[in-house]
């Protein structure tokens, strides 16, 4: 864990080239912070290949790249049987664990209503495969894309999962469309292979309305992950960074190197009281050195800037 951290300072703590917004410095000088460290003209000149070839046409590429993916990965003599309320299916491993994370009998528990939906899918499809029924319950040009998110990036993008887990409520989240998952991917690629998945079964969702905070901003995604509907009209650039931001936030979480004293101390972090959104008093952050940060943005404390570090440097790392 001692290496995962100082690889993680040494990738999001060098420091930034500044732009828009002037602040001042402790060394009285002023430096200049966009809000955010990327912005529309600045990720289009990304040197990840994914992006590249994904941009033109993101569902395309992605619908292409997983369904190859997929086929080599099925390269296998040994099958897998199992039950699903009855129904009986077969696939390889790594697809019946895919299958049973995308589908969770235990979501069903209390929504006898939707279970038999889903049975009446298998049935009308004549499934025998866990890809049959993949393509039944969520479509053909989702099914392989989620299948493929969540096996290579660890990412349930599910609206079937579990509810223990505190997936999916009807009231609250949607399913993704093809093109929004084409979308996830892209930022997913922007993630170091050698480090996915992070996690295995990491809920992504999908908020079918905005949220708004008591100061009236209105934020694209957090750090659950849950995407709101205010990203779905952006720009391709804007939704695939702000995807990579909330990834960012996920690493820091997984390694607590957000609060870490190295991170603190490199990005000048110091302990003061702030007042909340709520006008409540409690001990915060701040940070004088502007030189510090990559964005206005990871002025607000050292989770949004680690979080805002790590997706300036996945995708310009040679602004840091």
């Amino acid at each position: 864990m001692k290496l995962f951290h100082c690889i993680l300072f040494l990738l999001a703590a060098l420091g930034a080239n500044a732009h828009e917004g002037v602040s001042p410095t402790t060394s009285g000088e002023t430096v200049h912070l966009e809000h955010f460290s990327m912005d529309n003209s600045e990720l289009s000149q990304t040197h990840c290949s994914a992006y590249n070839q994904a941009k033109d046409d993101p569902l395309k590429y992605w619908s292409q790249t997983a369904n190859q993916w997929l086929k080599q990965k099925k390269v296998s003599t040994y099958y897998e049987d199992f039950s699903f309320f009855g129904k009986n299916l077969r696939g390889t491993p790594g697809e019946v664990d895919a299958f049973k994370a995308l589908i969770d009998e235990a979501y069903f528990k209390d929504r006898p209503e939707d279970q038999s939906n889903i049975l009446s899918k298998l049935e009308a499809a004549k499934c025998q495969s866990v890809n049959c029924a993949l393509s039944a319950v969520f479509g053909e040009q989702e099914a392989p894309l989620l299948e493929f998110m969540y096996r290579k990036y660890g990412y349930n993008g599910s609206t079937f999962g579990s509810t223990l887990q505190g997936r999916n409520d009807k009231d609250v989240y949607q399913p993704w469309k093809p093109e929004q998952i084409a979308d996830l991917l892209t930022s997913a690629s922007f993630l170091p292979d050698a480090f996915v998945p992070l996690e295995k079964n990491r809920l992504l969702l999908h908020v079918k309305n905005s949220m708004s905070y008591s100061d009236g901003n209105t934020p694209y995604a957090n750090s659950s992950i849950q995407v709101f509907s205010k990203l779905d009209g952006e720009a391709f650039p804007v939704r695939v960074y702000a995807l990579i931001h909330e990834f960012g936030h996920q690493w820091a979480q997984y390694s607590s190197s957000d609060e870490h004293p190295e991170w603190l101390k490199c990005s000048s972090w110091h302990k003061t009281p702030i007042k909340t959104r709520s006008g409540e008093i409690e001990e915060g952050y701040f940070s004088a050195d502007h030189n510090k940060h990559v964005s206005q943005y990871a002025l607000t404390n050292p989770a949004e800037d680690f979080a805002e570090s790590f997706a300036a440097y996945r995708v310009r790392p040679e602004w840091l």
